[in-house]
């Protein structure tokens, strides 16, 4: 069979087809990482100690601590970094502290029936207060 209709039957293009026969004629493989990465290397402690410091925290927030301390970092160098150690948030944790969030106020949301039942204040109206300048109002 041609090389042309064998590559058109499983859909390689010319170029990826001549490469992997010439590395094949070579008798290797393509090299695939992993790549050095000093950066990354030399920034891992100092990332994991500020991810141990504030554990909630993604790398987003732990790239702007780093770079409010002097470190020219990137974010996907310090994400990098914390998933060497495996101190990556999970994909949806703001999912679920937000659906934590709803049961939380769902639970205290009912109003109380006794005199004694009552074990959290609402303050919301306040609030408006408060960034105003005034303080709370008493």
């Amino acid at each position: 069979m041609p090389t042309s209709r064998f590559r058109e039957l499983i859909g390689i293009p010319r170029r990826s087809y001549v490469r992997w026969q010439a590395c094949a004629r070579r008798g290797g493989s393509a090299a695939k990482g992993p790549w050095p990465a000093p950066v990354v290397d030399a920034l891992e402690p100092l990332a994991a100690k500020y991810a141990a410091d504030w554990p909630a925290w993604g790398h987003r927030k732990i790239r702007w601590l780093l770079q409010a301390d002097g470190h020219d970092v990137s974010a996907s160098s310090v994400e990098r970094a914390l998933r060497q150690r495996d101190l990556l948030q999970p994909v949806d944790y703001q999912g679920e502290r937000r659906e934590h969030a709803k049961a939380r106020k769902a639970a205290s949301a009912t109003p109380p029936t006794s005199a004694n039942e009552v074990w959290q204040l609402d303050f919301s109206e306040y609030d408006h207060d408060v960034g105003a300048g005034r303080g709370p109002v008493g």
